[in-house]
């Protein structure tokens, strides 16, 4: 924290959940769902606490499947097709990281 209250354009993402309170998201994955939206809650938390010395907190979260080894794992080596690439994310976190804070 200290370097990041010195930085010239200091960030700190979090790949997080927007919140979403519909039942559906904690009946079968409570334990996933409580602690993504845990690290969600912790964004809105220190994005407030660290305004004042302007470092930026934001959080990441995709909107469809992104191509990983746990989605090949889980969903199959045939789910590349249905996956976005991984450098999507990584675009987006550019973007966000080069925005002013």
């Amino acid at each position: 924290l200290p370097y990041l209250k010195t930085g010239t354009n200091p960030h700190i993402l979090n790949i997080s959940p927007p919140l979403n309170m519909h039942p559906k998201w904690f009946e079968a994955h409570l334990a996933y769902t409580t602690t993504k939206y845990g690290m969600s809650m912790c964004v809105l938390g220190m994005a407030e606490e660290f305004k004042p010395d302007r470092i930026a907190v934001n959080a990441l979260w995709p909107l469809t499947v992104i191509s990983s080894a746990a989605t090949h794992f889980f969903l199959g080596p045939d789910s590349i097709g249905q996956c976005r690439k991984n450098t999507s994310m990584a675009d987006a976190a550019y973007v966000m990281v080069t925005r002013d804070s």
